[in-house]
């Protein structure tokens, strides 16, 4: 980095800082501290891209670059300290809107007496973790400026890659809903940000604002445990992006601004990706009959391939990757349905011993329900319960997932889980005479039925 340059940079956007520092202020009066840090989370996410556009899409631009490229430090240094200098304004900027932020919540919000300490450590762990994500989030952007060749293909790539993995996981989440009986109920599991660099810092702010202001606040040990996973492969994918793009940028020519992107992973990947994840939908939920959605899905994917050519390109090469992606998700989607999601839905669904499990039947003409909520050893029970579970997975993927939207009013339900927790519980539904062999067990081993009468 060059000192004299940081310096100069820093006198020559007093103006710029003193808006964002106006804008920080208005945040800054609120009285309530929670909503304050959870604003301004929201708001370094933002303006960490927009001062990465603003400080580094320079090389995009021929007579900036010929400017800059006359001072006498090397482009390294140049892109170097702007860099620095963009993660540091942003830094500088959520510190002193935080901290400024305590004296209002002091005076005439919620940090009263021993919730003022309470405020200043929850303050400085999350200008930590934000200094973190800014860095992280400014480094992912710098690069892909650096990688482009103009502002366009830039600001798209960046926001196709920041939220590409969110979009990704919501596909995933709807697909397997669709095509399991079971397996998609684990997402519930899933932050869903868990695939962003977004993810654990905006996570964990959220969790230590209610800990530390509204009281306990209950940690889920394998959400948290996926957040700080995928944060630290984000923060190693920022340390390699940084590296890659100092070496780089020593070579970026002038003649390049302006110009249209080349590299496959810009113009290519994005789009390719957006077209999968909207095919999944189309296949997972076999509407391919419909045919203005899928013609939805041809349009979308040139619209994505010629947005980067600046003309409408649809070429043979790329119909027939069109095509081999139409025909490779159809044909992934028939071979796991045939072999039941590779056998791994019955592995999840099977391997457990069903010692806990809720039955529930509707009274006949009245609003009542008889409800078992049952722990039990028995084996006979415990087989019971086995066989109807894995009658009714093979006959979900026998029919091919149709004829299983039931009505809970008009059928007895059973459910069961992966785990003891009833959140992670799932429906079966039973036959009359099924119901009866269960409850007629029930009854014989004095198990207690709850009636719930539900309000009319």
């Amino acid at each position: 980095m060059n000192k004299k340059y940081f310096k100069y940079l820093c006198i020559s956007n007093k103006f710029v800082f003193l808006i964002a520092m106006f804008f920080g202020l208005m945040i800054s009066i609120l009285p309530d501290l929670g909503s304050k840090i959870l604003f301004v989370t929201d708001t370094v996410v933002v303006i960490s891209v927009l001062s990465s556009i603003y400080y580094l899409s320079y090389i995009h631009r021929k007579e900036e670059v010929s400017t800059y490229n006359a001072f006498p430090i090397t482009k390294k240094e140049l892109w170097k300290t702007r860099f620095i200098f963009s993660c540091t304004l942003v830094s500088c900027w959520m510190i002193i809107v935080l901290f400024i932020g305590l004296i209002p919540s002091y005076l005439y919000g919620d940090l009263k007496n021993e919730y003022l300490i309470k405020g200043i450590i929850l303050v400085a762990v999350t200008v930590l973790m934000l200094i973190l994500l800014n860095v992280v989030l400014q480094t992912i952007c710098a690069f892909i400026i650096e990688s482009c060749n103009n502002l366009f293909d830039s600001v798209i790539s960046m926001i196709a890659y920041l939220a590409l993995p969110i979009y990704t996981l919501n596909t995933l989440q709807y697909s397997l809903g669709m095509t399991t009986y079971t397996i998609g109920n684990l997402f519930n599991y899933v932050p869903r940000l868990v695939l962003s660099p977004i993810g654990f810092p905006k996570e964990f702010i959220s969790k230590c604002t209610y800990f530390f202001l509204y009281g306990d606040q209950a940690i889920e040990v394998t959400q948290t445990l996926l957040l700080v996973i995928t944060f630290i492969m984000w923060i190693l994918i920022a340390i390699i992006l940084y590296r890659l793009m100092l070496k780089r940028i020593q070579t970026h020519g002038t003649e390049l601004a302006n110009q249209k992107s080349t590299v496959w992973w810009i113009t290519k990947v994005p789009v390719i990706w957006l077209t999968i994840l909207f095919m999944m939908v189309l296949v997972a939920a076999n509407v391919f009959e419909n045919h203005i959605l899928f013609i939805f899905v041809v349009v979308l994917y040139i619209v994505g391939l010629s947005i980067y050519q600046r003309k409408l390109v649809f070429t043979k090469n790329a119909f027939l990757v069109f095509v081999a992606l139409f025909l490779g998700l159809s044909g992934f989607r028939f071979v796991f349905m045939k072999t039941e999601a590779f056998g791994l839905e019955e592995w999840l669904v099977l391997r457990r011993d069903f010692r806990n499990f809720y039955m529930q039947q509707k009274i006949d003409n009245s609003s009542s329900y008889e409800t078992w909520q049952v722990t039990t050893s028995d084996e006979k029970l415990m087989m019971i319960i086995k066989d109807e579970v894995e009658t009714t997975l093979n006959d979900y993927y026998a029919t091919g997932n149709k004829n299983f939207a039931y009505s809970e009013d008009e059928v007895n339900l059973l459910q069961v889980g992966y785990a003891e927790d009833p959140s992670s519980y799932f429906n079966i539904y039973l036959s009359d005479e099924r119901y009866q062999e269960i409850r007629e067990l029930l009854v014989e081993k004095e198990y207690e039925k709850t009636i719930v009468v539900e309000p009319r």
